[in-house]
């Protein structure tokens, strides 16, 4: 008793939820001044952040400003995300229970609504990125798909590469994520699927099409 309402006692459907945001992101609940300091992050005494104003987490999905929370009880998962500078916001409600659901799909879904401009996958590209990754497990590279930056540090990171990737079993699949200019190269995201865990990958490519970075983390 007591566990299935909000925190404010409240109870809400996806559609009521939708109404709040709409009202909260034109003002209509609070003043100008409660507004700025309900969505103003609280920093800690010795000027650390903490990502967290007054009960919302202050956050970005890909450079884009967020206001989110989530809850959770057995049996119910819910989040809230609020994109202040779309002037819209993503809900998800779920009952599945003990599964990352809420979170990714709110992801998916934000991506579509909030990033249409982003480019779509390349087909070619992760065909690429699979076969390193099939590579690096047997301990090898494709020397010209990388810039010598690269090939001086695998010569030495090979083993560690084979040994680490080959326990985690048969890769089953490569899924791009998002891709972002940065430095002066593309920064694109990949999530592979081996038989025994999912790892993601940060890859750095050079206009020329060659890698300069690819790192690997659970």
């Amino acid at each position: 008793s007591g566990w299935y309402n909000g925190a404010g006692e409240l109870c809400m459907n996806a559609p009521d939820l939708a109404k709040w945001d709409i009202a909260f992101l034109q003002h209509k609940v609070l003043t100008a001044r409660s507004y700025e300091q309900f969505t103003r992050e609280v920093d800690l005494k010795n000027g650390d952040h903490t990502h967290y104003a007054l009960g919302l987490t202050i956050g970005d999905f890909r450079g884009v400003p967020t206001f989110e929370h989530g809850g959770e009880v057995s049996g119910f998962l819910a989040i809230n995300k609020v994109f202040p500078n779309r002037n819209g916001a993503v809900i998800v409600l779920s009952n599945a229970d003990g599964v990352s659901l809420t979170g990714s799909l709110a992801d998916d879904v934000a991506k579509l609504v909030f990033l249409p401009e982003q480019r779509p996958e390349s087909k070619a590209d992760t065909e690429n990125v699979q076969a390193i990754l099939t590579s690096l497990q047997k301990g090898a590279i494709d020397p010209e798909r990388f810039t010598g930056n690269a090939r001086s540090y695998f010569e030495k990171a090979l083993p560690d590469f084979a040994s680490s990737l080959s326990a985690l079993g048969p890769l089953k699949s490569v899924t791009f994520v998002n891709e972002t200019l940065r430095g002066g190269m593309i920064h694109r995201i990949y999530r592979a699927q081996f038989d025994k865990k999912r790892v993601l990958l940060n890859i750095y490519v050079m206009p020329d099409g060659r890698y300069e970075q690819l790192m690997i983390t659970e």
